[in-house]
């Protein structure tokens, strides 16, 4: 299994299939090293980009961002 991870297009370059097109060379990259499953995460912008492709949900995540003055450090002291 492999991971694709922060495919962007910028806004005056979307809608034209950059960031299908940058995905599907990493999956047969992928394919080429012999890896058989691709995973990714996908953000709202992208989700329909990869459905279209034939990715499919198997999970979730959540991604906590703390708010100002709450710290922030990554990792506990």
């Amino acid at each position: 299994m492999f991971g694709i991870c922060a495919v962007g297009t910028l806004a005056a370059l979307r809608g034209r299939g950059l960031g299908t097109a940058m995905t599907w060379a990493a999956i047969e990259i992928g394919v080429g090293w012999g890896y058989r499953v691709a995973v990714l995460q996908a953000s709202e912008l992208g989700f329909r980009v990869y459905e279209r492709m034939g990715f499919r949900i198997v999970d979730r995540y959540v991604l906590y961002t703390p708010a100002a003055g709450e710290g922030g450090s990554a990792a506990p002291a």
